[in-house]
Order: C-alpha cells, then structure tokens, then sequence
C-alpha cells in the first residue's frame, strides 16, 4: 500500500508544519496585529483542513482497493485520526472561525477550550499517524517478500515445475561467496608453464587476460548482431569495445617491460608451434563484425574468383597467408592445428552471420547519425591498426631488439604479417574514403 504510506506521512508533516509552526509564529512577524493573525490563520486552517480531507480519503481508498479489514486493530490507528478531522470539520472549525469573526470585529468573546481541544486533536493525530505509517511501512516490506515469492512459485509453474521443490532447494543450499563464483581458485591454477624461468607465468596470465577481454568484445558485438537496432545501445556498446580496445592496447606495456628478455628468448623456444595466431576468439571478432570480403587482402582478390562461396573466402582469407605459402602449398603446422580445432566452427558462424554482420546492420541502417559512424570508425582504427602496430612494436622489442631478427613461435613472417598495412582488415570500408584507405596502417 504505497499510496496509504506515502499520504499518511504527508499528513503529518502538513499538520505539524500548520498546527505546531505557523500557527503561532505567524503573530511574530512585524505588524501582524490579533485580528489580522487569526484571519491569516483561518484561511490557512480551512486549507489544511481540505488537504487532510485529501490524505484520508486517498489512504482510505487504497485500504480498500488492497482488501484490507478496515476495523483491524491496526486500520483503527487510522480510523481514529479521521474521527478527529470529522469532529475538526463539522463542530471544531466552524465554532473556531465563529471566534475569530467575533475578534475581527473587535468583541471579546468569553474565554473558551476550543483551542486546547484542537491541539490535542492534533497531537493524537500526529501519534495515530505516525505509528500507523511505520506499521504500514513493514507490511508493505513483508508484502513485498510475499509478491518475490509469488513470483518464483509462477516462474516455475509457467515451467511446468513444482515450485516447493525449488524452494525447499534454496533451504538447503550454501551461500554464495566471492571465491567460488568467480572460480578464483581454477583461474589462478590455469597457468602451467613448461620451464622453470619466472616470466613465462607473467606471458602466460597476460594472454589469458587479452583473451578475457575478447571474450568480453564478443559478448557486446553478439548482442548488436542478434537484436534489434536502437541507437542509444549501438553507442553504449561501441564506447565499451572501444574502452576495451583500449585497454589491450596500453596493456602491452605489461608484455614489453614486464618480461626479462632474454628469459623470454629462451623459454619461447618451448612454445613452438603454438602462436597467438591461433586465438579463435580473434577471429569470433572478424566474422561478427564484417562480411568476409573484407578479410580478402589485395594478393587474395586477384587469386579469388567472382561469386566466391563461404569456403572459397576462407581459402583466400588474409591470415591463412601467415601460415600458408602459396607457391607450395604447404601449411605450417601451427596453421593446420587451427584450422583442424577451429575451421568447421569459423566457416558454420560465416554462414550464419551472413548479411546479418555488424558492418551490414550498419549499411541497412537509415540517416545514420554522424556519432554514430564516428564511434565505428573509432573501433575500427584502434582495433585494426592502433591494437596491431602495438603488437608489432612488442614483437620487435624481442624478436629484432639486437638485429636478430628472430623467427616468430608459428613460423610466420612476423614482421609483414602482424602490419595493418598487409592485413588490410576493415570492418567498415565504407566510412574511409580513398586516401585512408591506400594509407591504411601509416598512423
């Protein structure tokens, strides 16, 4: 009962602000004579009096909408208040005013009650009140408990559950605690490194990491591929993939600083073939949210033919080249791991997301707002040029810091490969214009 509580705690502070305030500071105030008080005061007191009439009737409906017993020993804390404004309307406040016209007039009236009457009509008032409002308050929190039930036994019913078995479940089981909902204990015994060198724990936990964060990329694009386009969700979403692109970009720093380098030389000779170029995640990415003709670098359009299938993409894909060479034809094996793990999942998401990608939600998109393509555009630079130099530079900054010109753990040429120059990916082609996009990777 809302409505009950809310009027009956306004009610009281309109007849505590009236009766106990106004009501004799008014004469205070500089040049405020008897009579010119209680005409003040009459006014006031008959507008009160039509205000409380307001409150009472509106608790008094609510009551009675919520099929409560009027006569309750609780309800009577209310009925007692309204006796009092009865007594106040009809009998009280008509011989008050009777008074003051008297007084107005400049006769003297003979000494009367009335008032103690009307302020200790008030002060029950304000008691009867402000014990039935804290009763109502702690009925309306325990109604609220009964409504949370009634809804799980509903849920459950539409479910075709019994509901008691769930409830009597929730009896029985434990608590809830920080470390067993964010599996702490798994995570922190997922890192298993193959050599005794120390920072091969930071390399490791650093891409558990990245990938957390991809994962977290996937979760937003997801939502933007398979619901209905709003706009103000498109923004929310893109500031977060951008804050999270963000985030791996600076992150590098962990990797480059945070490793001894030539611990580092020694214990990536263990991790041969194994790459990031295998993170499937990072590919999730690629096929929600562009179509596949613009994974296809310049070399890949001229060798693909026209009206190429979801299979052909994937022949002439741009990453397939770090692991490819196309003279020979033979794949490295970090290549034919992936594509053994991870290449029937790739190809059936492709085929599922076709014409339903991010960059075409975009396209079908009418009288797109210049926020929002700057937002895409945004998303596009860091993740597909800003991310990769980073990347480029922490590769340099151990594979080439002395000149050495080391090989990458999958075999790629790292150095071509890992540029945005010559993985060309753009998810929004249609938001560069020619000169950005010739100069694709310069800064």
């Amino acid at each position: 009962m809302p409505i009950a509580l809310i009027c009956t705690f306004l009610w009281i502070g309109f007849v505590c602000a009236i009766s106990f305030m106004e009501a004799w500071l008014k004469f205070r105030a500089t040049g405020v004579t008897l009579p010119i008080g209680l005409g003040i005061g009459r006014l006031v007191f008959n507008a009160l009096n039509k205000v409380e009439w307001v409150f009472a009737i509106a608790i008094l409906l609510n009551l009675l909408l919520s099929k409560s017993t009027i006569l309750s020993l609780n309800n009577l804390l209310y009925l007692l208040p309204l006796t009092l404004l009865i007594m106040q309307t009809f009998w009280l406040l008509p011989a008050l005013d009777a008074r003051t016209e008297l007084h107005i007039q400049g006769q003297n009236p003979p000494p009367s009650n009335l008032h103690f009457y009307y302020v200790g009509m008030e002060f029950i008032k304000i008691v009867c009140l402000f014990i039935f409002g804290i009763t109502l308050f702690k009925n309306t929190s325990n109604m609220s408990k009964e409504q949370i039930i009634n809804d799980i036994e509903k849920k459950y019913q539409q479910l075709g559950e019994n509901p008691e078995t769930y409830l009597k479940g929730l009896l029985q089981a434990k608590p809830i605690n920080y470390w067993d909902y964010v599996e702490v204990e798994t995570l922190l015994t997922l890192q298993k490194p193959r050599t005794n060198f120390k920072d091969e724990e930071i390399f490791i936990m650093y891409h558990q990491v990245t990938e957390i964060f991809l994962k977290m990329m996937v979760h937003e694009i997801k939502q933007l591929v398979y619901e209905p386009f709003e706009e103000s969700i498109w923004l929310e979403k893109l500031e977060r993939l951008n804050r999270y692109t963000n985030m791996l970009i600076g992150s590098f720093d962990v990797m480059k600083y945070g490793m001894n380098y030539d611990d580092y030389n020694t214990f990536r000779s263990t991790l041969t073939p194994a790459s990031g170029f295998q993170s499937v995640t990072f590919r999730l990415i690629e096929i929600y949210c562009t179509r596949l003709e613009n994974l296809i670098n310049e070399e890949g359009k001229k060798r693909i033919g026209e009206n190429p299938s979801t299979n052909d993409y994937f022949e002439h894909i741009y990453w397939k080249d770090a692991g490819l060479n196309r003279t020979t034809g033979k794949k490295s094996l970090t290549l034919l791991q992936f594509e053994e793990k991870y290449l029937d999942r790739l190809i059936g998401l492709a085929n599922k997301t076709k014409g339903e990608t991010l960059e075409d939600k975009f396209l079908k998109i009418n009288n797109c707002s210049e926020t929002l393509k700057n937002k895409l555009r945004e998303f596009d630079h860091l993740y597909n040029v800003a991310w990769p130099l980073v990347h480029l530079e922490t590769a340099q900054h151990y594979l080439d810091l002395k000149g050495e010109s080391k090989v990458a753990t999958g075999g790629s040429e790292w150095k071509k490969y890992l540029h945005p120059k010559f993985q060309q990916r753009k998810f929004f082609p249609t938001l560069w214009n020619d000169n950005e996009i010739t100069n694709w990777g310069s800064n």
